[in-house]
């Protein structure tokens, strides 16, 4: 059923088709079968089943030319072959238009009833998709997308607000902030941004992250606390800047990365905790303070750096989730007789300007590290995440495997006197399963527990700022 929200011209709402945000225009007329809103929906099924996941879908009454609605989504790297499609069925041509980032048309159509489908390359980044009458103009009209690319959709602006990069704060990129229904647990979750490809445009780090939100935001209402995720970039090589596999990989906290020289670039693992600070600070300010310690989840690179942080920064970390890697960063500097380097362990952190941190800290911490054992993801193999000499002696110490090299994390986490499970989730490739999201969200529940229920006394929506942390 389809809410109508009244303009002068037009009456416009949200809606979905499958998983894919699809602004919708409504006209007056009726939306049964017979009515051209009905056709398109019926036509939306057909090309949903034929793999048309991705669409924007728009029924209009034009009182002049001009533009019906558009649609934006990312490409990322290697998506292989697209297809697209247009549909209309209105009274009045109808203009469809496909952009690059750039902004030159990759491609346009007119028509006033009929549909085209036919295959388009995309470059890599942010997209955009118009449609526009030219004139007084009824009827429903929808573009569709067969291939990999993922919507980029507004935020609920009743949540979700971007702050600005603040150098003189300690940070020099922006991140979001949410806000749950209700506030019932004083800490931030923090969840590292992951595009899965390098960039450094902050329209595509905007709409990876606002596509990651959706989901984390899910885990936090879920929580009932605020969300940090930053949009730290993931630079390719250009110009003078020469890095190893064509990208600094800052959304892994990468060795390169933490040793980063552009200012813009630089320590991006206190660039973070300058971003939690300022949230907190804003959090104060609406009467919803959180304590200082971050509850941290990631997948994949956002794991690497989701607990490569928890590692450097125990002490403003009360539990951290992450998997999807290959190799757990060892709590120690060395292992049989050998210096265990950045990011394998903690073995030269002074040679990087890091100051390293008590292991009690570490041993305060609450971790969840999982990976599943059908994951054929291998980060070693990559210049951009290990060097060649770091992936061998991962290899050589630690086993040729990350099957074998899991058991070896585990035993050094447990010799540390660490409270961490890492976990081999049987049967699960490079993905967070239903199963395993539900023991993540468990583990976090359990590991703010106690502050919440102490914290629930507390009037309305304010908790205590500062509860003292485990020992």
């Amino acid at each position: 059923m389809r809410r109508r929200k009244t303009t002068a011209t037009l009456r416009a709402v949200l809606r979905w088709v499958g998983a894919c945000a699809i602004a919708v225009r409504l006209a007056a007329e009726p939306t049964g079968a017979a009515s051209p809103e009905g056709r398109r929906d019926q036509r939306i099924q057909e090309l949903n089943s034929a793999g048309f996941g991705l669409g924007w879908s728009f029924g209009f009454a034009t009182a002049a030319a001009g533009g019906i609605g558009e649609g934006r989504f990312v490409v990322p790297p290697e998506a292989g072959a697209h297809q697209v499609v247009f549909w209309v069925e209105a009274n009045a041509a109808v203009r469809f238009r496909v952009l690059a980032p750039s902004g030159q048309e990759l491609l346009g159509w007119r028509s006033a009833s009929g549909e085209n489908r036919g295959p388009l390359a995309f470059a890599v980044g942010l997209h955009r998709v118009e449609i526009a009458a030219g004139g007084r103009a009824a009827g429903a009209a929808y573009f569709g997308l067969k291939g990999s690319a993922w919507p980029d959709v507004p935020l609920d602006a009743t949540r979700w607000q971007e702050r600005p990069a603040e150098p003189l704060d300690g940070y020099r990129w922006p991140f979001l902030l949410r806000m749950p229904s209700q506030t019932r647990t004083p800490f931030l979750l923090v969840a590292p941004n992951n595009t899965g490809f390098a960039t450094r445009d902050l329209a595509v780090l905007r709409a990876s992250a606002a596509s990651q939100g959706r989901e984390v935001g899910e885990m936090a209402e879920m929580l009932g606390c605020p969300l940090v995720i930053p949009l730290f970039p993931r630079p390719p090589a250009e110009g003078s800047h020469h890095y190893a596999g064509g990208n600094l990989y800052v959304q892994a906290l990468s060795r390169d990365a933490l040793s980063a020289a552009p200012k813009e670039l630089r320590r991006v693992d206190l660039q973070l905790l300058a971003m939690i600070e300022t949230a907190r600070a804003r959090l104060a300010e609406r009467r919803t303070p959180v304590q200082s310690q971050v509850l941290l989840w990631g997948f994949s690179a956002a794991g690497d750096f989701a607990h490569r942080f928890a590692m450097l920064h125990p002490e403003q970390v009360r539990a951290v989730a992450a998997g999807g890697f290959s190799w757990p960063i060892v709590p120690q500097a060395r292992a049989e007789g050998t210096v265990l380097p950045f990011p394998i362990g903690l073995g030269d952190l002074e040679l990087l300007g890091v100051a390293a941190a008590k292991p009690e800290a570490r041993r305060a911490v609450r971790w969840l590290l999982f990976r599943g054992e059908q994951d054929s993801n291998e980060p070693l193999d990559y210049a951009d995440c290990f060097s060649p000499e770091h992936a061998a002696l991962v290899r050589r110490l630690f086993g040729a495997s990350p099957a074998e090299r899991w058991e070896r994390a585990r035993a050094l986490y447990a010799a540390a006197g660490l409270r961490a499970e890492l976990l081999l989730e049987p049967n699960a490739a490079h993905l967070v399963t239903v199963e395993m999201r539900a023991k993540v969200e468990r583990f976090f529940a359990a590991a703010v527990a106690v502050e919440s229920e102490a914290s629930a006394a507390v009037v309305g929506r304010v908790f205590k700022a500062e509860v003292p942390p485990a020992k």
